[in-house]
């Protein structure tokens, strides 16, 4: 048996920050539009391919903040994975005061246990198969090492049914080194609203495509800013480099095809007319400046699917209103 590797450092990072600032008051963030268009992205991806009577697994699903539009896709049974246990519990209180119509699972662990699978907690409730799987801004945190990525892998493909999708949002890799090799020796660039910092300029084939890090910051979500008396500190956040390139390579022997990957700028373009009144809702008349337009560049959207052919479940299939929750360790995050 292998042994257990615990959630990552990056991963408890995430929770310390990223998590925290889904609690922060949209009306007074100065990246509230930002944070509304990347909404509308995941709203457009759950809109093309989430159908009535679906069976979804959200990964990293953090407080529930996507529930909402779940109901909107009018699913039958949802189970959302987190590492943080005080997130679940807030995502179970989040379900607990909407009306979704909808059954759900909530499960506190690490979505890439070296031991543990999902299923196998599922299990012990339910005997699914589920049609769509989302994980959304987390690769980023999760990708440590090719070890990793294969637990991920295992935990999307087990029970995802032949033709089902997975979708989801990360950094796009293209675009931190494009602006990397533009920003000359000091390794940093960003603009007033965040900033990403390297260590060193290449990436040696050598040194392999997993643990290539950096750090983040962005205002009110990512990291901090440390006020001192010889001026202001950025504290980042580590993350990884995700080269979905290789995840590509390697997703293929778990049945999953890329059919889509699109830069948030170039899904925008696909999208905007299609789905120009939910774009007009979500961002309720908030307009983004250019520096944030230039945030929203840094990332991409993915799709893969698994390979054979999809048979759609019935409708009204696990419908319900019932929350639960289980624990894959004792040792997760509180």
């Amino acid at each position: 048996m292998t042994d257990h590797i615990p959630a990552s450092a990056l991963e408890r990072a995430h929770h310390e920050y990223y998590e925290h600032a889904r609690g922060i008051d949209d009306a007074t963030s100065r990246v509230r539009a930002l944070r509304r268009f990347n909404n509308w992205v995941k709203s457009v991806l759950i809109s093309e391919y989430a159908m009535q009577g679906f069976t979804v697994l959200d990964l990293c699903c953090g407080k529930g903040g996507d529930l909402p539009k779940y109901k909107f896709a009018r699913i039958a049974f949802y189970v959302g994975v987190d590492l943080s246990k005080k997130c679940i519990q807030e995502a179970k209180e989040r379900y607990s005061q909407l009306n979704l119509g909808f059954e759900a699972l909530l499960i506190a662990g690490d979505v890439a246990d070296t031991e543990i699978t999902i299923d196998s907690i599922v299990r012990n409730d339910f005997d699914i198969e589920y049609d769509l799987v989302s994980c959304q801004f987390a690769l980023n945190y999760i990708l440590e090492s090719e070890m990793r990525l294969r637990r991920f892998l295992n935990n999307v493909s087990e029970k995802l049914k032949p033709g089902g999708v997975v979708i989801g949002t990360v950094p796009d890799c293209n675009v931190l080194v494009k602006k990397l090799r533009t920003c000359g020796q000091s390794m940093t660039f960003g603009n007033k609203y965040y900033s990403v910092r390297f260590n060193k300029t290449s990436f040696p084939r050598s040194e392999g495509a997993f643990g290539l890090k950096y750090g983040f910051y962005l205002e009110g979500s990512v990291g901090n800013i440390i006020q001192r008396q010889e001026g202001v500190e950025i504290e980042y956040v580590p993350e990884n480099l995700v080269i979905m390139e290789q995840v590509e390579i390697i997703a293929r022997e778990y049945d999953l095809e890329l059919i889509y990957k699109k830069n948030f700028h170039d899904l925008y373009l696909d999208f905007k007319n299609k789905y120009e009144k939910l774009l007009k809702i979500r961002m309720n008349d908030c307009s983004m400046d250019e520096d944030q337009w230039d945030i929203a560049y840094l990332y991409s959207a993915f799709v893969f699917r698994k390979r054979g052919e999809f048979k759609r479940p019935p409708r009204n299939s696990h419908a319900g209103n019932n929350v639960n929750i289980r624990y894959m360790r004792d040792d997760e995050i509180d």
